[in-house]
């Protein structure tokens, strides 16, 4: 993802064929761990920028296919999500 720095720092520019990657393929047992960021956005044909004056939230890390948040003994027990 194309990173831009300007003057109110760095800014993360989003276009659509960054989310055509899928997930990764669901080993049993495995955690995927994300983090999910919020962005107040405004339709743009051209281009998202993600920044720090639009950021809503961030949550995480989780487990995408368990839906547990990360804690030490979660981390090191064995994923018993059904994943997608």
């Amino acid at each position: 993802m194309p990173i831009r720095v300007t003057g109110t720092g760095p800014k993360i520019e989003a276009k659509s064929k960054y989310h055509n990657r899928g997930l990764p393929t669901r080993q049993p047992g495995e955690h995927l761990w994300v983090v999910v960021s919020m962005y107040r956005v405004t339709p743009n044909r051209e281009r998202y920028d993600l920044d720090t004056e639009n950021l809503l939230n961030i949550e995480g890390p989780g487990c995408y296919w368990c839906e547990q948040p990360w804690s030490e003994p979660l981390a090191t027990a064995p994923c018993r999500g059904a994943g997608t």
